[in-house]
């Protein structure tokens, strides 16, 4: 019997990797590893629990970060964000409505969903701020006024 070796590529790779171009290493780190750990199986007990997760985009400007979150077919009520301890966690559940049919093919997902996001050090959690419209979740994080640039007179 021979056996082979499969080179195995962490998941968190090729996904920070893609957009270190467009955002610093350590950023992306701190929003999405925590996440992105998740579904390597490092936490089976909360994994088990999601059945999927919405695909979400980070910005940041230089006063705030957004983190754009798409939620297509749920409504407010289906959503629930919160921040504590520096970690924005946003969770909900889209359910299925089958009442009265009966399912040919289903590939829409459904079930719960759960996203966490550490904050960096110049956000500032109090001032967390968020809209949907047309299935779309955009938060905004403030940056603390510490934080940003700002120019030095030389007298």
């Amino acid at each position: 019997m021979t056996r082979s070796l499969i080179h195995h590529t962490p998941i968190r790779r090729p996904l920070i990797g893609a957009f270190e171009p467009l955002f610093g290493k350590a950023m992306l780190d701190d929003f999405f590893l925590p996440v992105l750990t998740r579904f390597a199986g490092n936490d089976g007990a909360e994994s088990a629990a999601m059945t999927w997760s919405p695909a979400a985009d980070l910005t940041r400007t230089e006063d705030a970060y957004t983190l754009t979150v798409d939620l297509p077919g749920l409504s407010r009520k289906d959503i629930e964000l919160t921040v504590e301890d520096r970690t924005l966690t946003l969770s909900g559940e889209r359910r299925i409505e089958r009442e009265g049919s009966s399912v040919d093919r289903l590939e829409r997902v459904h079930g719960r969903f759960g996203r966490r996001f550490h904050l960096p050090a110049d956000a500032d959690a109090s001032t967390v701020a968020a809209e949907f419209e047309n299935g779309v979740l955009s938060i905004s994080i403030p940056k603390v006024e510490e934080a940003k640039a700002r120019k030095i007179d030389i007298v």
